[in-house]
Parts: structure tokens; C-alpha cells; sequence
């Protein structure tokens, strides 16, 4: 469908969600439209996308169909906006048009086509496919063919429905697999009205399914449907440890039943899924048993372990690949913390023990901590939140939006103080300081004193973010000596950790001291050695950053083209990103030097979009500020200040 939308198409899964109210956040993240604070996400969204001819696709819809007025909302205000939805469940929407995804095409039981043409029906061809991979020998013949269409034509053509009844050829004969099927299937017939006859078959072919397990294989199953995204074998152990079976080999059966998925990842090590709609019935079991609270608390205790034992490694590939997979768990976690019956507190050490993981999305990271922080009983100062205020004020330094995270790191600070937890006070102080720029010298006697406790204490993580925080805001004021001392300590601190990740960031740092003080010859190898780590990593808010500094360096060499060739590159990864505070300042970028070419029109323009994209009312990229105005005012542009730039602009009265 691209090619009839002149803004694409954009695929929106929802079956890690089960929050209405977080479909249009997941809606804006892959749309890239980054969140305003104290914005309601939807007006957000539509102000982004009201002009442009855009297809969604939002797929898993039906549990949270509460978001449908959002839905309504977004058609009525984007009038080049079209939707598709997938769902089991119909919005009753306005100008809403229901499209019946049709079943592979069946066999007719009463006419059957010579066996050739038989096997090629897509149904019976499925069928024998998968009959194939259980039995090996399994062939159609003239003596089951019959048998085969019956299974076919009663299970209507659904794929997964066909794939759990071929799965039984193993131990039934279809004459006899089909009479099952016919039985079963019968009870039917009083069902629901409001969903799909379809949809009832499915269901009726899983309960079938299911009733076959042993009462063991029955428990397995319903808890290892609490798992979102799949698990690893130590995670379905670790939640089923209470259930008297060898846990393996209850999967291992499973997984011959077609009931459960097992995947190799990278490192080799089996990984369990389970399809959505199996999943659902599975956690409909698990409640109707009554453990459904306690399976979710497992989850929960598992993956809030789970993130306490990865936080001390370093930021590496690996590390990074590993919390990729879990990161569906840790949402459920979080969802379950913070819900009724939960623990916030839990779901506080979770998210403070990520803040390094969702360092590559701000956005989202700071949604979850917000959640965490905001749960019924979640005002307690524990260490817990102590936690989870740094990571909240470390997502909204991230996002540029510095008040907040000095907001956060204050209350982090008087938490610390209160639980005289001087390793809780530090992290906060730490954070404090940081967004400090106005007051460099209150800035950095927290810093000389956070750093002290965590030397104290061997904490040589703590001490080299530490260190690489004093020096970045140092290196963004331009106390180039600090700047240096600093950074230089942290980079040798996290060469030593293994950290490769942070010793990039820190040397753009190192960079950008040097850039400050005027010695751009000195700077540019550190933006080069950064550059391609930081991609690798998708760490989308510093690539953007190298590039803005590449491009000032090239403009201040007289390599324009070099330097719109940066900014370009910049504003892709401001998109990617959603970057709010990059953009305006690779878009003034590119207004200097449209002014320095004559183009005073082009100019003003794209000052313009720049000004519109401050959506924090904030400065330029404030660490490129005092070196990004030594080349970009040498430009006769209009004034920053100004609410009428174009009027009280320098340019000659033509050109305005």
C-alpha cells in the first residue's frame, strides 16, 4: 500500500499492551513523534500527522478497543489519515468498514477432487505439511482422503486451527481425529453472538487441544502464559518452579503439541513463545484456577531479579541484545506493579535498574518510570523510588527537558538524606548536578562530594558516570579545564569497565571540551572515533549531537556542502529519535548557511520551522551554544529574541 500514500505506511503492534490509554503513545513512537511535556500524547500526535497522507496499521486491537474514541479522534482531525485494524472485536466506529479475513480455501467432503488436486487446496496442502512434520511417514491417500477434507472443512480453513489438529496425527488417525473434531464442535452452536464464527472454531480447536494435556502439561501451559514476547527456559523454570514437574520436558511436550514455540536466539539458547490467541486462552485458564495473581507476581519477581543482576554488567551488544529480548517482560512487570494487587515498588527497582537500557529511548523509558512513580502507594521513600527518580531524571535530561530532571534529582537527594542512604544521595546528587548549568559552582561541589561516596564505597560505575557527568556540563559551559580532567578520568574508568557505549559518549564530550575552547583540529578525531560506536549502539540523541558538531566544524572550514551534508544526516537521527531539542538546531544550522549563500528567503523559512520546532521553549542544542554562535552569528540572520523575525532581520528590505 505505500505507493498510495505519499507519507507511507506505518505498522503499529499492540499485543504487549493491554493499556487503552497507551495506544496512542505506541501510535507517536513508531511514528517518531516525540511526547511535549504537559501535552496530552493524542494532541500531540494529531498536530503530527493532521497534513500528512498516511496509512496505520494497528495490529492485536481487541484487548484494548477502549481506545477507540482515540481512534475516532484521530480520523475526524487527519483528514488524509486512513486506519486498518485488526481486532476480534468490532470498534463501531463511524465510516467503519468490517473486512472478514477469509479462511484458506477448503475441500467440499460431498465432492471430492481427484487426490491431486486435493493436496494442492491450500487447507489440505497445510494440513499435510504439518501432519508431515510430526508423523514423517504421513501421506494422503485414497483411505484418509476423506478424513482429511472432513478435518478441513470443519475446522473452516483456519491456519492455526489445521496446525493443532495435524499436530494430533501423531497419535490419532484423521478418521478418528476428524470424529473428535466433529464432536467438539458441536457445542458451538450456543455460542456468543458478537464474535465471528471463525473465531468460535478457534477457541473450541484450542480448549480440544488443551483438554488432551496431562493435568501437569495443563499447569505448564497456563503459566507460562503469563510471559509477553516468550521466555527463556531459566525465566519458565523460575515461574514454574512451584508446580511438581520437570519442567523441560512438560515444554518439550508441549512444543510436540504445537501448543508452544521453541526459537534459537543468537547465543544459541532455546527461547519458549506461544502464539497470542493460545497465550489468552492460557491466562483464561490460569484465572479460572485461580493462580493467575500469583503467576503474575513470579513474572514480576523474576524479571525485577532479572534486571538487578544485568544492571552492574557493562553497556555492550550483548547486554544490550539480551534486555532487547525480555523488554515485553518488563513491561508486563511493570504493568502488574502498578496495577491493583501490585507492588510499585517493585516495578520502581526494575525500571531504576534499566535506566542504562532505555537510555535509547527516553521517551519510552520515561513513560514507564512515570508509571512507577505515579502508582497508587508509590509516594513511600524508598530505595526503590530513589531509584526510579534517577531514572526518570536521567529520561528527562535525555529529553532535554532539564527542569524536570532537577525536579527529580532534588527529591532522589531528599530520599537519600532521609533513609541516610549516602549511596542514594550520591546517585541524586549526581543527577542534580548535572542540570546545573547556571550554577557551576554549587554543580561541582556536589560532584567532588557524590564522587567521594562513591570512592568510599567501590563503586567504580557510579564514580565514572560521576565523573563523565561533572565534565559534560563542564565541557558544556565552556570549563574546558574541568572539562578535561574529567573526562579524561571517566573514559580511562569505563575503558577499564568495558563500557563501550559510554566510553563513546565520553569522547564526544572530550570533543565538544575541545571545540568549546576554539581547538577544532583537536576535536574532530574524537567525533570521528565516536561516530560509528554510537550508531551501532542506536544511540540516535549523541549520533545526532557528532554530526552537529561535525557540520559547525565543516562550516567554520568553509565546507558547506560537507556541513549540510551533517545536518542532513542529523535530522535523520532527530527523527529516529524523536529528538525535540536536536531538530531546531540542525534546522538553524542550515538557515546559516542559506544565509551565507544570499538565500535570505530560505533562510527565514527554515528559522521559522526551527522556532516552531521548540516545543520546550528551549535554546539551540544549549551544549553547541557558545561555539555554535561563534559560526552561526558571523551571518546577518534575524534575532533569536524576536517574536517578528523576518521584520526586524538585518537582510536588505527586498530580501525581507
Amino acid at each position: 500500500m505505500a505507493r498510495n500514500f505519499t507519507d507511507g505506511c506505518i505498522f503499529v503492534p499492540l499485543s504487549a499492551i493491554s493499556s487503552p490509554a497507551l495506544v496512542p503513545v505506541a501510535i507517536a513512537e513508531i511514528s517518531r513523534v516525540a511526547q511535549i511535556p504537559g501535552q496530552p500524547i493524542l494532541t500531540t500526535l494529531k498536530a503530527s500527522i493532521s497534513e500528512r497522507k498516511l496509512l496505520l496499521v494497528l495490529d492485536n486491537f481487541e484487548q484494548v478497543v477502549d481506545a477507540s474514541d482515540a481512534i475516532a479522534d484521530l480520523l475526524q482531525s487527519c483528514a488524509n489519515l486512513k486506519i486498518i485494524v485488526t481486532s476480534r472485536v468490532v470498534l463501531h466506529l463511524q465510516g467503519e468498514c468490517e473486512f472478514h479475513v477469509p479462511p484458506l480455501a477448503m475441500p467440499d467432503p460431498r465432492q471430492l477432487p481427484p487426490l491431486a488436486d486435493l493436496e494442492s487446496i491450500a487447507s489440505v496442502d497445510l494440513f499435510c505439511q504439518r501432519a508431515r512434520d510430526v508423523a514423517g511417514d504421513f501421506e494422503l491417500t485414497e483411505d484418509n482422503a476423506l478424513a482429511v477434507a472432513r478435518i478441513c472443512a470443519q475446522l473452516d480453513g483456519l491456519p492455526l486451527a489445521i496446525e493443532l489438529a495435524a499436530a494430533r496425527t501423531k497419535i490419532l488417525q484423521p478418521a478418528l481425529l476428524a470424529d473428535r473434531l466433529s464432536n467438539r464442535l458441536k457445542l458451538l452452536t450456543g455460542g456468543s453472538r458478537n464474535v465471528p464464527l471463525h473465531q468460535r472454531t478457534l477457541r473450541d480447536t484450542i480448549a480440544w487441544s488443551y483438554d488432551l494435556l496431562t493435568p501437569k502439561e495443563q499447569a505448564i501451559f497456563q503459566q507460562v502464559a503469563v510471559f509477553a514476547g516468550g521466555c527463556s527456559l531459566e525465566a519458565a523454570e523460575a515461574v514454574c518452579a512451584g508446580l511438581d514437574a520437570d519442567v523441560i520436558d512438560v515444554l518439550s511436550s508441549l512444543v510436540d503439541k504445537s501448543l508452544v514455540r521453541r526459537i534459537s536466539t543468537a547465543d544459541r539458547d532455546a527461547r519458549i513463545t506461544m502464539l497470542e490467541t493460545l497465550r489468552e486462552y492460557g491466562l483464561e485458564r490460569l484465572a479460572a484456577a485461580s493462580r493467575l495473581d500469583a503467576a503474575r507476581r513470579l513474572h514480576a519477581e523474576y524479571f525485577v531479579d532479572l534486571a538487578r543482576r544485568v544492571n552492574p554488567g557493562p553497556v555492550v551488544p550483548e547486554w544490550l541484545r539480551r534486555c532487547g529480548l525480555e523488554q515485553d517482560n518488563f513491561h508486563a512487570a511493570v504493568a502488574w506493579a502498578t496495577g491493583p494487587g501490585g507492588n510499585p515498588e517493585m516495578g520502581q527497582h526494575l525500571i531504576g535498574d534499566l535506566w542504562r537500557w532505555y537510555w535509547n529511548s527516553p521517551t519510552e523509558g520515561r513513560r514507564l518510570s512515570t508509571e512507577v512513580l505515579r502508582a497508587p502507594g508509590a509516594e513511600a521513600p524508598t530505595v526503590g523510588r530513589a531509584k526510579a527518580l534517577f531514572a526518570a531524571g536521567m529520561f528527562a535530561w535525555n529529553n532535554g527537558d532539564h527542569a524536570a530532571a532537577a525536579e527529580f534529582g532534588e527529591e532522589c537527594v531528599a530520599i537519600g538524606v532521609a533513609l541516610d542512604d549516602e549511596l542514594r544521595r550520591a546517585w541524586g546528587q549526581s543527577l542534580l548536578g548535572m542540570t546545573m548549568r547556571g550554577d557551576f559552582e554549587r554543580a561541582n561541589a556536589l560532584f567532588v562530594d557524590c564522587k567521594t561516596v562513591f570512592q568510599r564505597r567501590k563503586q567504580p560505575a557510579a564514580y565514572a558516570y560521576a565523573c563523565i557527568f561533572h565534565g559534560s556540563l563542564a565541557a558544556t559551559i565552556g570549563r574546558g579545564d574541568v572539562a578535561s580532567a574529567e573526562l579524561t578520568e571517566a573514559l580511562a574508568c569505563f575503558q577499564k569497565l568495558g563500557e563501550t557505549q559510554v566510553v563513546a559518549i565520553t569522547k564526544f564530550w572530550l570533543g565538544l571540551g575541545r571545540m568549546r575552547t576554539g581547538a577544532l583540529d583537536q576535536a574532530l578525531p574524537f567525533f570521528e572515533q565516536c561516530l560509528p560506536v554510537l550508531q551501532a549502539f542506536g544511540d540516535l540523541k549523541f549520533v545526532n549531537m557528532t554530526f552537529i558538531a561535525k557540520a559547525v566544524i565543516a562550516r567554520s572550514q568553509g565546507d558547506m556542502a560537507r556541513a549540510a551534508t551533517f545536518y542532513a544526516q542529523g535530522l535523520v537521527a532527530c527523527d529516529k529519535a524523536g529528538d525535540s531539542e536536536g531538530f531546531p538546531t540542525c534546522v538553524e544550522g542550515m538557515a546559516a548557511m542559506a544565509a551565507s549563500a544570499g538565500d535570505a528567503e530560505r533562510a527565514a523559512r527554515l528559522l521559522g520551522a526551527a522556532e516552531k520546532g521548540h516545543p520546550m521553549g528551549l535554546p539551540p542544542s544549549a551544549p553547541f551554544d557558545a561555539t555554535y554562535e561563534q559560526f552561526f552569528m558571523q551571518t546577518p540572520r534575524p534575532s533569536r529574541t524576536c517574536s517578528g523575525r523576518v521584520q526586524n532581520c538585518s537582510w536588505p528590505k527586498e530580501k525581507r
